[in-house]
């Protein structure tokens, strides 16, 4: 009797040992800076898995992912950074390209497997230029809403029209009327008004924005490519997927028409009732649509 309970705890104690042994992954949690040259780039991570990098918007930041970083961490390693001229990076004066940043972060979290890039906006921008630059460090594209280097801007009237309002804003430096005017055309949407979308939703981004231009008015953000992306985007040989807002410029609809054309592997998505600034105003559905993005094979 007492041989059989001693074999049953020695099997037990065995089991217990295999299963504590077993590596589980490894969870980060971390926001810090980065210096590439005379620049310092805030940025944070969270979670675990494959790494993702999020690359955000003009005139907004890192906290823009919020709803995404939130809902994909469980099963990614989620890195969002400010640009230069963006959220709590401190600019130097060298000369910096978006993709340096991307790289540099990659390097820190994924020096061996491949990471997936997600841009928005000017972060699509950011993003293509990265694939361009480094076309095996990464698996996948995401582009939500992209712009495009090399792109001639403003096709959409009504986009053009606030642009040269917001021109003039700039130069008279009324940087709560510019905060307002990008807000119209790149949260609300040219085609919009206030009264379409979520009053919480609206506040916050409209906070985002003027807390950007107040912060780093007139600031330089990091530079573009060259040749553009506009005249390479065939280069593109990964899997690229885009998420466009149904209510967005024109422009970035055309936009969109010819990243679809030009890249050998892409799927594209048009989102109701959802203007530029899609990941968060409607976050329930962008963030299942870049789950099952992420997720494919």
């Amino acid at each position: 009797m007492t041989t059989r309970r001693s074999y049953h705890f020695i099997a037990f104690a065995l089991a217990l040992l295999l299963f504590c042994s077993c590596e589980s992954p490894e969870t980060h949690e971390h926001e810090g800076y980065i210096t590439i040259r005379d620049h310092q780039i805030y940025h944070r991570v969270q979670g675990q898995g494959p790494l993702v990098i999020l690359a955000h918007g003009g005139y907004l930041s890192h906290e823009m992912w919020t709803p995404q970083v939130e809902a994909l961490s469980e099963e990614f390693l989620i890195a969002s950074f400010d640009d230069i001229g963006h959220g709590r990076s401190i600019s130097g004066s060298a000369d910096l390209y978006g993709y340096e940043i991307i790289h540099e972060i990659k390097k820190m979290y994924s020096p061996e497997a491949p990471c997936i890039v997600a841009g928005l906006s000017w972060g699509g921008m950011l993003a293509s230029d990265y694939a361009l630059r480094y076309p095996d460090e990464l698996s996948k594209l995401i582009l939500l809403s992209p712009g495009l280097n090399g792109w001639e801007y403003f096709q959409d009237s009504l986009a053009a029209a606030n642009n040269r309002l917001r021109q003039i804003a700039t130069e008279k430096d009324d940087i709560v009327l510019s905060a307002q005017l990008f807000h119209q055309n790149w949260v609300i949407g040219p085609g919009r008004s206030e009264g379409d979308i979520d009053s919480t939703f609206s506040q916050r981004s409209l906070k985002m924005i003027t807390q950007t231009m107040t912060d780093h008015w007139r600031a330089d953000w990091s530079s573009l490519a060259s040749p553009p992306a506009i005249e390479r985007l065939h280069e593109i040989g990964i899997e690229t997927h885009m998420l466009i807002g149904a209510e967005d410029a024109r422009d970035i609809h055309l936009i969109s028409d010819i990243y679809d054309k030009r890249l050998p592997r892409s799927t594209k998505t048009v989102l109701p009732n959802a203007a530029h600034l899609l990941n968060m105003e409607k976050v329930d559905e962008v963030n299942e649509w870049m789950k099952s993005v992420l997720r494919s094979d």
